[in-house]
């Protein structure tokens, strides 16, 4: 497989993941602009069993086991996503 494909099929992957979740716009600032690559999933509810980023790289399609743990999850920018990690500001 190569690297551009798998590029593309993981960013399709992410979108279906993305519109799963309610689309693309961050749940602490509201951003809704920004391209895909800007967002990120942030568990806020049970343990994380694995990384969502992790998921979409080793996965071809949104399964029951990425629903799982996308449902623990909100989608966020990655700015508000390092001030949450900092704990400057919550979800």
């Amino acid at each position: 497989m190569s690297n551009q494909y798998k590029r593309n099929s993981n960013e399709l992957l992410k979108e279906l993941c993305l519109e799963y979740c309610g689309g693309k716009k961050c749940k602490v600032c509201g951003t809704d602009w920004l391209p895909i690559c800007c967002y990120d999933f942030h568990h806020e509810k049970g343990a994380k069993d694995e990384e969502i980023s992790k998921m979409i790289q080793r996965k071809h399609k949104l399964d029951a086991e990425l629903k799982t743990e996308l449902n623990k999850c909100a989608v966020v920018c990655s700015n508000c996503h390092r001030q949450v990690a900092a704990k400057l500001i919550r979800v």
